[in-house]
C-alpha cells in the first residue's frame, strides 16, 4: 500500500471517530476525491473489519468487541 493511500485511510478512520454515520459523498468532498475513490477505500476498510457500511445509509466505524460488551 502506498504511503499516500495509507495516510488517506488513516484520515478517513480518524474522521469517523465521532461515532456518526458518514456518506461516501461527504467523505469524498472532505478528501477532495471522487465518490468512486471513497467506495474503493471503504471496501478495503470493510475487509479489515474497521468500517461497517449500509447501502442507502452510509459508513460507520465498527466498535471493538470489548467496547460493545462494556469492557
Amino acid at each position: 500500500m502506498s504511503p499516500k493511500r495509507k495516510a488517506r485511510m488513516g484520515r478517513i478512520i480518524d474522521a469517523m471517530g465521532d461515532g456518526g454515520v458518514k456518506t461516501a459523498g461527504a467523505i469524498a468532498e472532505k478528501e477532495c476525491v471522487s465518490v468512486r475513490t471513497i467506495y474503493r477505500y471503504m471496501a478495503s476498510l470493510q475487509a479489515t473489519g474497521a468500517i461497517r457500511g449500509e447501502i442507502g445509509v452510509g459508513y460507520m466505524l465498527r466498535k471493538a468487541r470489548s467496547q460493545a460488551n462494556g469492557r
